[in-house]
């Protein structure tokens, strides 16, 4: 019973999710990816489907990884705004609140560094993560909700089979968009 209660409530949660996917821009030439830990895996996973679907390649970073990117890219100076300017950014958090993360978003604002298409997947939309880094004003920025309720356990598996599925809707929506598709 609740499971099946459970299982209704992620159907209802997805409702419309397939219509808020943000589409990318014609000018997205790559996929840049920052998560951690579980949700690190999930992209993963869900990489060479992505690639294959949005016939963009993905660049997964962890969030030191990332921020290395960006002072490398910093230390080159006008070609810097102009790479990330024409990369979308996938940012998977399953809490919406993963510090390492939120400090590697918080040194993309203070470059003043804007992605043209931002993503975010996590378990909780009204997260920080969402609410201070991905504002609802721009046309290609979203958040997909996991909906799959809190986790029970140090185990992240249904947050992480969530994300798995948002990442993959999300490329098969972009893929589609793109004409990438079958």
């Amino acid at each position: 019973q609740q499971q099946a209660t459970a299982w209704h409530a992620w159907q209802a949660s997805l409702e419309g999710v397939i219509d808020q996917l943000a589409p990318l821009s014609n000018t997205s030439q790559l996929i840049l990816s920052l998560a951690e830990g579980s949700s690190r895996h999930a992209v993963a996973i869900a990489a060479p489907f992505l690639e294959a679907w949005t016939q963009l390649p993905l660049r997964l970073h962890t969030p030191n990884s990332f921020d290395v990117h960006l002072w490398m890219h910093a230390q080159l100076g006008d070609s810097f705004s102009s790479f990330f300017r024409h990369s979308a950014l996938l940012v998977v958090s399953q809490s919406g609140k993963t510090a390492s993360v939120a400090h590697s978003l918080a040194n993309l604002q203070q470059q003043q560094v804007h992605f043209k298409d931002k993503v975010l997947v996590t378990n909780h939309p009204e997260s920080m993560l969402a609410n201070d880094y991905f504002p609802a004003t721009g046309t290609h920025h979203c958040v997909l909700p996991i909906g799959v309720g809190n986790e029970l356990a140090i185990a992240a598996t249904k947050t992480f089979s969530g994300s798995l599925l948002a990442l993959m809707l999300w490329g098969l929506s972009v893929g589609q968009q793109r004409q990438c598709l079958w």
